[in-house]
């Protein structure tokens, strides 16, 4: 299979754009968990999304992409909150194991 890029063809620019992704992002993830990941397909989940498959299409090469999106907006949520932790840490004095434990 050939490379797949995770970035998007166009970055929600607008509130409405941004609206369309996530969409589309909870329409994946509606499908994965209700039908397993055989049942997602670009035409499926532009339906669950309530967009069109163009629509889908102007922000998302492939499925494969949007999957990668989505994983780098699940890494980014944790580098976020392992950020605060850390931070946290440094300002409460936190041994070495402490933090780890957090």
């Amino acid at each position: 299979m050939p490379p797949v890029s995770s970035a998007p063809r166009r970055s929600p620019r607008q509130e409405r754009s941004q609206f369309t992704v996530d969409a589309i992002f909870e329409a994946v993830a509606r499908i994965v968990a209700t039908q397993g990941e055989d049942a997602l397909t670009t035409n499926r989940i532009a339906d669950v999304a309530g967009v069109s498959v163009g629509s889908l299409y102007q922000y998302f090469p492939s499925k494969e992409a949007i999957l990668l999106a989505m994983l780098d907006q699940h890494c980014d949520r944790v580098m976020l909150e392992l950020d605060a932790l850390l931070a946290q840490a440094r300002t409460e004095g936190w041994t070495p194991e402490q933090q780890v434990r957090g």
